[in-house]
């Protein structure tokens, strides 16, 4: 700490000694020839001398801007305002503070044309533009199709967004945030043509009241719809063999007052649209400090794989249904959002795993074989009110989330059948609030949040080595495990923000309280056995004190916050009348520094956590949690101290359209408890936790990624590489065990367009783990994927022919899994016809390998046999 103290106060002396310089602001309105407001238009200062960039600004829904210019020893500037679908307005201005309005003439005709030759990224102050047309290709419908081009910007599985490495707090289309964490349904629906461009602002503040007071390093992504463009979208209608179907419809609409994206959809062709509804809401998390909505808590049963190397839709055997719509409109103060999402899923898995259990002197193998049926129900409405300006802030989150999951699995296990049966449900409701008001100089800042959730579990087994190895049960023909989970949580919290120039000094004050009770039993006829029933009830009453000082110059910004936090908690086990309490307070500081240059950005973070276990990570009756597996976590209120070192370096040269970022994360976790393990030669195991001072695991991670756009060969290069290093102690069979596992991962990623009648795209994939169980016992595991994208173009003919080369440590030979499409369009664009051919060599089976702590384990699954799909997509409203 003595460290980061006189590093933070070396920099504040440093920062303070720059001496303030006074500001020219020039304010005023933009308007379109009818005397309507233009949103979103970019403002920008520039010298005459030389075209320096002196300040930027964005219109609000009003028209609205304010632009603060740096000084620029000069008695006239040059004010420059442009917005997509108008001309370009130049004026030549005093510098001085004043006000000056634009009225914007409309756009020509070839507004295409001028964006294909225009360059594919432009900066203006903190905000990159990406020219959409620039990075399309043919083959390309989407808007997502072509995010993935753009270097810096990456799109995960689940359809979130990072750039730079770091995850967008916001999404917004036309400057209005309508999806919050679903906006994966905007761009994977919304006509790529139908996008001007996507703006990315690299530290985005999204309450606009704290944009000159709190500094954000977090991105935000605007994209910016063509002029015209109201009513858009996509619906496709499909069937094909063997007895497949695929349906799914998308219209949006996009006004001024009003906007609203809908999704039906419904398929058993193995396409998951479902990821998008699980998203992280990052603006929320920062704002609340945690996952202000709880999440269902699996403790008992199982739940469905994913693969490592295929899409989801290649293994996934499946009937979904879905709808969402999303609608927002601008009241006279503020916007109202309606969401509404429901999903009915079913999904069937077959696969077979070899466990190996690597315990003193022995090898335990587990083999298995599993037919899992799992239905899942999801619905959540939720109503927002939000009045964002800078003049006031204003927000208010009602929501309410029904779950469940039903699972069916039949098992062979060491050639023994079993049977098991899982049913949980998930209901919450919950409100959150926060506001903020000013006063003089001084901002104050409310936050808020309750929920209520009720989670009952029920497990059924028939059969498996627990009835034969727990003489509790052998009497037994069948056990049903119930457990009872509910949760209350409350958080209030309030921060005083003040600011001087560069420095901002703020404190909060927050309260959090938990209430939280589990219960499980084995049915009636066990019910006298005290080691299978748990009643518990944990309490917490956390208030806490964050005072922070910031520094921010043009270069600089450095943050501190020592976070004093009093732990007042109590676990109360009314069955074993044991009482466990903790009361005491903690010392949490985190320094946070940003250092700019040019187009070279450096980030650090070192912080300082105390978490303690809750319900349901704490239990003493004996929980059976699967069909081979009994738990029991028999701990009092233990911490869990972490300590985590991050850093980044982020470059950007945009003459050559070249990103690179690279990450370092180093994370030590001390508690005291370990896990302990036992593991039978039948396959059965029972888990505890067991009391163990100071056990510590440590993590050592590296990302790097490097992304360029190669404008004459419309070429896309993208490198992607990462390793990480972790180790904890376990207790297998009664010897303690120091694992360690490491992990890299390499991915070089091309997309070319090599003629006006051909592109190309290839990748390269391989992903080693090895991992470490005790001395000379030791699992390795290699994969690699290399695949290749053809596309043929002929007028209105595409084939598209796609093929991956697999090779695992654990399979016989490499196989070769390929795709063909044919694809038709009509009417300009705007419907095509297409067949789709999967799994062309009809590959039946894959494996990949698993490691955990105490085991290794080779899965083998199933692959979606050879499908053939004839489908219609049209693209909605002007393409």
């Amino acid at each position: 700490m003595k460290f980061f103290f006189n590093l933070t106060f070396t920099a504040f002396l440093f920062i303070c000694s720059v001496d303030a310089t006074s500001q020219t602001v020039i304010t005023g309105t933009v308007t379109d020839q009818e005397q309507q407001p233009v949103p979103r238009a970019t403002v920008m200062g520039y010298t005459l001398a030389d075209s320096t960039v002196l300040g930027f600004a964005l219109t609000s829904e009003e028209g609205k801007y304010t632009l603060k210019l740096k000084q620029a020893g000069a008695d006239r500037i040059r004010i420059a305002v442009r917005s997509m679908g108008f001309q370009r307005q130049e004026r030549i201005v005093a510098n001085q503070t004043q006000q000056f309005d634009f009225v914007l003439e409309q756009g020509t005709d070839v507004l295409d044309e001028v964006e294909v030759r225009a360059k594919p990224i432009t900066q203006e102050g903190d905000t990159l533009l990406y020219n959409v047309a620039a990075f399309t290709q043919q083959q390309d419908e989407v808007l997502e199709d072509v995010l993935k081009k753009m270097p810096g910007i990456s799109v995960g599985a689940n359809g979130q967004i990072t750039f730079q490495g770091r995850l967008i707090n916001k999404f917004y289309i036309d400057g209005k945030d309508l999806l919050e964490s679903k906006y994966a349904m905007a761009t994977q629906n919304i006509p790529h043509r139908a996008v001007a461009s996507v703006e990315v602002m690299k530290n985005h503040q999204p309450v606009k009241m704290l944009e000159d007071v709190v500094h954000s390093i977090d991105p935000a992504i605007n994209i910016t719809l063509k002029q015209g463009t109201t009513f858009t979208g996509t619906a496709e209608v499909g069937a094909g063999v063997p007895n497949i179907w695929q349906v799914k419809a998308a219209p949006m609409l996009f006004g001024k007052e009003h906007q609203m994206v809908s999704e039906l959809s419904s398929n058993n062709s193995g396409v998951d649209y479902l990821r998008k509804f699980n998203a992280i809401n990052l603006f929320d998390y920062l704002t609340f400090g945690e996952n202000q909505n709880e999440n269902p808590e699996r403790i008992l049963g199982g739940e469905p794989f994913s693969a490592s190397v295929f899409e989801s839709q290649d293994i996934n055997f499946n009937r979904t249904h879905s709808f969402s719509t999303n609608y927002i409109t601008s009241l006279k103060k503020g916007d109202l959002k309606v969401n509404l999402d429901f999903y009915h899923d079913t999904k069937r898995q077959e696969s077979a795993t070899q466990t190996e259990y690597f315990v003193e002197g022995d090898t335990i193998q587990v083999a298995e074989q599993t037919h899992s049926r799992f239905g899942q129900v999801y619905f959540m409405p939720k109503l927002v009110y939000e009045h964002n300006t800078k003049q006031q802030y204003f927000k208010n989150t009602l929501s309410a989330r029904f779950y469940k999951l039903e699972e069916a699995s039949e098992v062979v296990l060491n050639d023994k059948p079993i049977q098991q049966n899982t049913d949980r449900l998930f209901y919450a409701v919950g409100n959150q609030l926060s506001m903020v008001a000013k006063f003089g100089k001084t901002y104050l800042q409310l936050n808020g949040y309750t929920e209520f959730s009720k989670e009952p579990q029920k497990l059924e087994v028939t059969g498996g080595p627990l009835f034969d190895r727990l003489s509790f049960l052998q009497a037994q023909n069948m056990l049903a495990q119930e457990v009872y989970f509910n949760r209350f949580k409350a958080f209030l919290g309030t921060e005083v923000i003040k600011k001087w120039n560069s420095i901002s000094v703020s404190t909060k004050f927050n309260l959090k309280y938990r209430h939280r009770s589990l219960g499980s039993d084995l049915g009636t006829a066990l019910s006298d056995s005290s080691s299978l029933i748990n009643d518990l009830v944990y309490s917490a009453f956390i208030p806490s004190v964050e005072p922070n000082a910031t520094l921010t110059s043009k270069r600089w910004w450095i943050s501190l916050t020592p976070k004093l936090s009093y732990q007042y908690l109590q676990l109360n086990d009314r069955h074993q009348k044991q009482v466990s309490k903790v009361n005491r307070p903690y010392l949490m500081p985190s320094l946070d520094i940003r250092y700019r240059l040019a187009g070279l950005t450096l980030t650090g973070n070192v912080n300082r956590k105390i978490s303690f276990l809750e319900l349901p990570d704490i239990y003493s009756g004996f929980v059976v949690t699967g069909y081979r597996q009994i738990s029991n976590q028999d701990l009092m209120l233990l911490g869990v101290e972490t300590t985590q070192y991050h850093g980044q370096a982020a470059y950007e040269l945009l003459p050559l359209s070249l990103m690179l970022n690279l990450n370092y994360t180093y994370s030590e976790n001390v508690k005291d408890w370990i896990e302990s393990v036992m593991v039978n030669q039948d396959g059965s195991s029972t888990s505890e936790a067991l009391p163990y001072h100071n056990n510590t695991a440590y993590t050592n991670s590296i990302q790097a990624e490097a992304s360029t756009f190669v404008v004459p060969l419309k070429a896309n290069f993208k490198l992607t590489t990462s390793w990480k290093r972790s180790q904890q102690n376990v207790i297998i069979s009664d010897v303690l065990n120091n694992t360690q596992s490491t992990i890299r991962m390499y991915k070089l990623e091309t997309d070319i367009a090599m003629a006006k009648w051909m592109s190309f795209s290839a990748h390269y994939d391989r992903g080693e783990q090895q991992t470490v169980f005790q001395q000379g016992n030791n699992s390795s595991m290699y994969q690699e994927v290399i695949g290749a994208d053809l596309n043929f173009f002929v007028r209105k003919h595409s084939l598209l022919l796609q093929g991956r080369h697999l090779n695992h440590q654990y399979l016989p030979e490499r196989i070769l899994y390929a795709d063909f499409v044919y694809r038709y369009k009509l009417k300009k664009n705007r419907l095509n016809m297409e067949v789709k051919v999967s799994n062309l060599f009809d590959r039946r089976t894959y494996t990949q390998t698993i490691f955990t702590s105490t085991s290794s384990t080779a899965l083998y699954y199933q692959l979606r046999p050879r499908q053939v799909l004839a489908s219609i997509k049209f693209f909605l409203g002007k393409v």
